[in-house]
């Protein structure tokens, strides 16, 4: 037991000694190919690498040459008129060779860049460990790798390249700094901690921290944008100040030294001098804890390290190829000569400044100040307008303060308005809004898209308490909005509405109901692309719309809807990129964005759990990483933008009837969980729409093309439904799949008769039926397949039928007939009496009962004594269940006339249903 130790200790010092000898082997420079020369070989040290210390070798080991600039340019491959360049190439080729077989930066660590990235962002175990008293966790021991690094001691280290390591990455300002906040080592060479468990110590206090601007980077954060403000509310108030913390930097100038080593730099200040020697860890909040000066904290000072470097340079010369190598012969580290970061930065850079990001000492104070006014607006407690919008209505614009006013902002005198040529907009009232920091001017007639401007003349004050009031002639600009999607989003004009949905308060989708749209009345077919607009307005929020296209969910575009019950369908997970225009700077600032989305569209209940692993979602509060349920019926109709993480619509709560309304919102909630589930706020909405559409292009409604167009009869039908193939078991219980349907695009009450076309096509031939018909209903959407969601169920007696077909006896005009259609199951008792209709058989009159089986059924009373015609059963059981079909009577022995239980569908090729309407 006492040996394993040992050697693990033995193994990992061969592991050191093996790395460095081949890092130090690995320093080849650079190399040309054989040349005739008068130069004899040679092998020898110059002090650095130019076109004098090149020369000066050359003459000495070629005293019969002509002209040793000649046999140089040979050598570094360019000619005697540009040697200067080429012999500078040549070495910088060289030297750049070196630095390539530097020591990666993911090689000290060995753990990888997820760990290295965390390190410098202040997390895993080599921040976060407590040293115990047991010698658990002591860091001199955990962390033996840095020591073992760092007596690489002529071993260059790159700078880590991975865009993975985020706050060194492409380094903008020529700096980086480490700034810490804890000590968890005791008896080294800095900080507080004093023992063995000492939690939180703290460093040697060398800087005041100023603040941290998150958005500098979002991955040490954890946030796409914020601010932490540490600056003493007085100098000397350290009760309030950020408590003790250190920093420590280095900078380097372009192509020197410090450039080639800075990777040694940063091992050496994040690694070696902070961490192993002195205990030094964890970020300052907000903030990677290593990072580019300009991804840090801004701070009052920082130490400064900087690097000296020998490098031995060898020019050999070996039959004719001239060879260049680096080896390093001492790498120090000094103290920038007993400057701090920003004075060594000057002198390195020439005049250059850190002052944004090292602002001296006692500096944090102003350029807290700043940097709050510019990025935020932030500044002394001043009553300000916060923002104008508006409204759709184009007679009023809402005027937000940053606190509730006074009555006297009620005074109409106080508010004039113009546009950008100076036209004046009457003022004709003027009045609180939802809350005492909202006034609400009416205007005369607005123009929309123009942009106006309200002048503030008179005083307007605080509610209460001391506060600044609002500038005398203070200004804010507004534009003019309007509703709906035509003039707010430009793209729209490409697409075509397929339906829009007044959002309910308190809906019940359950099973068999559907939301009552109102579709578009522009037809089509193909579509590329699909779009959402919904548009909110309340006093809480005013008028909100977002705008989302995307790539489509399904080629159906009745599977864009609200996936409720019956239709048995749903759409989750990461979507990829969709175009998202909205008047909500929180999810576009700028207007328009493209970003990553996902999507949650479903009819059951819904979890935290994030386990389609969207990126940046949460598992423990409903957002854009839910998981979908498996039983209830909640609903969910959700998009999300993945890349700032924010609910772009929810409408949610709508599975079915349940006490409160249902969850809208437009928007991250404010309050609660981000995607508004459980906020049951539908009813501070006076607005509240969704619109659905696609990108495409109007289509022509067809006519009769099948083996019936021919007839007279068949003339001026157009097409409305058809299904070009039946499946051999299919189940419409929910939802059709109809190669073509047009019924959302016709017109209720637009059509006066009807036409059903069956064909059917076996070993035996083909054979068809065309049977027309006043319509039975006004609404085209119950004239197909009679599934649970259309409602339609229809058992009656019609008049003035016309019988084409090529089977013989199935031919009649003006004849008096029947129809049964409905998705239920059914008994054969005649429950209406119809004409030749017996009990005991399925045939033209039977008796719906509960249950799924499907008749869609046409007889014909007048013709001979009474016949089937057309006949499609047992389509809504399962997907392993063979539907029953048929032209005519069902003659067969035993069997049933109207072909109900045969499960014969399978011995027909081509099973063709088509609707027409005329």
């Amino acid at each position: 037991m006492k040996i394993l130790p040992t050697a693990l200790i033995v193994v990992a010092s061969l592991a050191f000694f093996s790395e460095a000898k081949k890092i130090r082997e690995g320093t080849a420079g650079k190399h040309r190919q054989l040349q005739d020369t008068c130069v004899s070989d040679f092998s020898t040290t110059i002090a650095t690498c130019d076109k004098a210390h090149l020369l000066a070798v050359l003459s000495a080991h070629g005293p019969t040459c002509e002209s040793v600039d000649v046999e140089l340019a040979k050598f570094v491959g360019g000619d005697v008129a540009t040697l200067d360049a080429d012999v500078d190439a040549f070495c910088a080729e060289a030297d750049a060779g070196h630095s390539s077989k530097f020591l990666p930066f993911s090689g000290i660590s060995r753990e990888g860049d997820a760990h290295d990235r965390e390190f410098l962002n202040g997390g895993t175990f080599w921040n976060e460990q407590i040293e115990m008293a047991d010698g658990l966790y002591k860091l001199q021991s955990d962390l033996y790798r840095v020591l073992e690094v760092d007596q690489m001691s002529t071993t260059g280290i790159a700078w880590p390249t991975s865009a993975n390591l985020f706050s060194v990455y492409e380094c903008t300002k020529n700096a980086a700094m480490c700034c810490y906040v804890s000590d968890r080592q005791s008896s080294d060479l800095g900080g507080t901690c004093a023992g063995p468990g000492c939690f939180f110590a703290e460093p040697e206090d060398n800087t005041d921290i100023c603040y941290v601007d998150m958005a500098r980077d979002p991955y040490a954060s954890r946030v796409k944008d914020g601010a932490a403000v540490y600056d003493k509310v007085t100098p000397d108030d350290e009760g309030i100040a950020e408590g003790k913390a250190h920093c420590h930097g280095f900078a380097w100038a372009d192509g020197d030294i410090n450039e080639k080593y800075k990777g040694n730099l940063l091992f050496q200040v994040a690694m070696k001098q902070n961490l192993y020697d002195k205990g030094y860890v964890q970020n300052v909040p907000g903030a990677p804890m290593c990072g580019c000066i300009e991804k840090m904290p801004v701070v009052s000072k920082a130490a400064c390290t900087d690097v000296s470097v020998t490098e031995q340079w060898t020019a050999s010369l070996t039959a004719g190829a001239l060879s260049l190598n680096i080896d390093i012969t001492d790498i120090t580290y000094n103290d920038c000569g007993g400057q701090d970061l920003a004075q060594h930065y000057s002198v390195l850079l020439g005049g250059g400044s850190l002052a944004s990001y090292v602002v001296g000492e006692g500096g944090c104070e102003q350029s807290t100040t700043e940097f709050l006014t510019e990025k935020y607006g932030i500044i002394r407690s001043t009553l300000t307008i916060a923002e104008t919008y508006g409204h759709p209505t184009q007679a009023a614009v809402s005027i937000i303060f940053n606190s509730e006013v006074a009555e006297s902002a009620l005074d109409i005198a106080k508010y004039t308005i113009a546009d950008s040529g100076g036209a004046a907009l009457g003022v004709t009232g003027v009045s609180y809004g939802s809350s005492k920091n909202i006034v609400v001017l009416e205007t005369d007639p607005q123009t929309f898209g123009v942009a106006y401007t309200i002048s503030v003349t008179g005083s307007i004050v605080k509610l209460v308490a001391p506060m600044i009031g609002l500038a005398e002639n203070t200004s804010a600009d507004f534009v003019v909005a309007t509703y709906g999607y035509e003039k707010n989003v430009p793209a729209s004009a490409e697409y075509l509405l397929y339906a829009d949905l007044d959002l309910p308060l308190s809906p019940n989708y359950n099973y068999p109901n559907i939301p009552d749209y109102s579709y578009g009345t522009v037809p089509f077919d193909e579509f590329d692309r699909v779009a959402y607009f919904m548009e909110l307005e309340s006093e809480t929020f005013g008028h909100q719309w977002v705008w989302v296209d995307l790539d489509p969910l399904s080629d159906k575009i009745n599977k864009h809807g609200l996936p409720v019950d019956v239709l048995n369908f749903h759409h989750e997970g990461a979507k990829g990129p969709a175009n998202i225009v909205s008047n909500q700077p929180n999810i576009a600032p700028e207007g328009s964005v493209t970003e990553d989305i996902s999507v949650e569209m479903w009819y059951k209940d819904y979890g935290t759990s994030n386990t389609l692993a969207i990126p940046g979602a949460s598992s423990s509060k409903f957002d854009f990483g839910d998981v979908r349920s498996s039983g209830g019926n909640y609903g969910s109709f959700q998009i999300h933008s993945i890349t700032s993480k924010s609910t772009l619509f929810a409408f949610n709560r709508w599975g079915a009837t349940r006490s409160g309304v249902t969850d809208i919102g437009i928007g991250n909630s404010p309050e609660g969980q981000p995607d508004w589930t459980f906020e049951q706020n539908a009813e501070q909405y006076s607005l509240k729409k969704l619109s659905i559409l696609a990108r495409a292009s109007q289509s022509v409604q067809a006519g009769v093309s099948n083996l019936a167009s021919a007839l007279p009869d068949a003339e001026g039908y157009h097409l409305l439904y058809s299904i070009d193939n039946i499946a051999n078991r299919p189940n419409y219980r929910s939802n059709v799949p109809y190669d073509y349907d047009h019924s959302i695009f016709t017109e209720t009450g637009s059509f006066e008769r009807v036409a059903y076309y069956l064909e059917l096509t076996s070993s035996t031939g083909t054979e068809w039926i065309w049977v027309s018909m006043p319509t039975f209903t006004p609404d085209a959407k119950m004239l197909g397949v009679p599934i649970m969601s259309s409602k339609a169920v229809f058992q009656e007696t019609i008049n003035d039928m016309n019988v084409y077909s090529n089977r013989e006896g199935l031919e009649g005009t003006g004849l008096e007939g029947g129809i049964e259609f409905w998705p239920n199951s059914y008994t054969e008792a005649d429950a209406s009496g119809m004409p030749g209709a017996v009990d005991n058989l399925y045939d033209m009159g039977d008796t719906m009962t509960t249950g799924h089986y499907g008749s869609m059924q046409l007889h014909a009373h007048t013709l001979g004594h009474g016949v089937q015609l057309l006949s499609f059963n047992r389509w809504a059981r399962s997907s392993t269940d063979r539907c029953d079909i048929g032209i005519g009577s069902n003659t067969k022995t035993g069997s049933h006339p109207d072909w109900t239980t045969m499960q014969n569908c399978e011995q027909y090729t081509v099973k063709k249903l088509q609707i027409f309407i005329k």
